[in-house]
């Protein structure tokens, strides 16, 4: 080919050129992307790092990753470092290899990214249980999530550790049961449930009421206790069981007396709760007597009281033929407000601050009873 240049400087003639000749170079296209290496379950919020073989032809490498991963290295190369960040989502890792003629095929790695599981449902169970008793505690099971509990002081698993429901037995601390749930990317946030420990009552106080009692004045009498912690209810109990009947689920009972008993009768109660019962409290005695039929001033036990009325000071003769006799002073309810053992052969003196009213002196053995009226001024 013939060119014609420009007139050379100085040469106003033309000047034939030398035939130039131009090859274009041909460029060939990256071969196909070989497979990528690097893990394939991932957790949120963490990095993981991928790689491909060299890529034949190829001056580039061009990666993408799914939604909400990043590249933070690497992008253009052969090996990149993504970070899964937590709105990321599982889907393919790519890379193609390019030159100045274009691309190369691509490859594809399927990555699957993963969470710290979800918070548990709320743990169901008796959140009042009783001391010493088997219960179950549960959160709803999710596949792959392994469940580890914890239970307040002296309560002890005894089966379903690590899984979503559990058998326990129950202590005397109050506290928290509680379940943190787990996978291959960590813990998540625990759940728990706040129990309160019950227990039985313990033993019930001692009742109080009369320590005697006269069928002749009366045929019912009224117990009280102060209870015991915890108790909802109370069981009374009266023996022997000739002496008659007592009712009552709380802290007072009424004993109905038989009116054919004499002797000493006991008095007792327990209290109760759904956990169980106490112990029976001590006993209160009390003795029964009747002084139906036995006469003031009777021949047969002649009592003399004196001064009669009096201002408290006074002396009792208590004519009796036994050597050991209780003396009580009631008054006019038949409420005891003395008692004394007294020797029943011999002159007894004392001094008691009454107010002035009707009091009865009564002596008694237990088996049988006198009893006079006491005037004080």
């Amino acid at each position: 080919m013939t060119f014609y240049g420009a007139f050379a400087r100085g040469n106003p003639g033309p000047v034939r050129l030398s035939t130039l000749l131009v090859n274009e170079a041909t460029v060939t296209l990256p071969a196909a992307a070989g497979p990528i290496s690097g893990s394939t379950t991932v957790c949120k919020n963490n990095s993981s790092t991928y790689t491909v073989g060299t890529i034949a032809n190829a001056t580039t490498y061009n990666w993408t990753v799914p939604t909400g991963a990043t590249i933070t290295a690497g992008q253009g190369t052969t090996s990149i470092t993504v970070n899964f960040g937590a709105s990321a989502v599982s889907g393919n890792i790519s890379v193609y290899g390019s030159n100045s003629g274009g691309n190369g095929a691509p490859s594809n790695l399927a990555v699957t990214v993963n969470s710290t599981p979800a918070q548990p449902s709320a743990v169901a169970g008796v959140a009042t249980p009783c001391q010493g008793t088997s219960q179950s505690y549960t959160v709803t099971n999710v596949s792959g999530v392994v469940y580890t509990w914890s239970v307040p002081a002296g309560t002890s698993i005894t089966a379903g550790q690590g899984t979503n429901s559990i058998t326990v037995t129950i202590g005397g601390t109050n506290g928290a049961v509680s379940v943190v749930p787990s996978n291959s990317c960590g813990d998540g946030s625990s759940s728990s449930l706040n129990i309160s420990v019950g227990a039985a009552p313990g033993q019930a106080a001692t009742p109080a009421g009369p320590d005697l009692v006269d069928l002749a004045l009366a045929t019912t009498s009224e117990y009280t206790t102060s209870g015991a912690a915890g108790a909802t209810n109370y069981q009374w109990s009266l023996t022997p069981a000739e002496a008659g009947s007592i009712s009552g689920t709380g802290v007072t009972a009424t004993v109905s007396w038989n009116g054919a008993f004499l002797g000493n009768a006991e008095v007792s109660v327990k209290a109760a709760n759904d956990c169980g019962e106490g112990s029976f409290s001590l006993v209160k005695q009390t003795q029964v007597i009747n002084t139906t039929g036995i006469a003031e001033g009777s021949t047969a036990i002649n009592t003399s009281v004196y001064p009669n009325p009096s201002n408290g000071k006074f002396s009792v003769l208590p004519g009796w033929d036994k050597d050991n006799v209780q003396l009580m002073i009631l008054d006019a309810s038949g409420r005891e407000m003395y008692r004394k053992n007294i020797d029943g052969r011999n002159v007894t003196n004392l001094e008691l601050p009454l107010r002035p009213g009707i009091y009865i002196l009564m002596l008694t053995d237990g088996i049988k009873a006198s009893k006079t009226k006491l005037f004080i001024q």
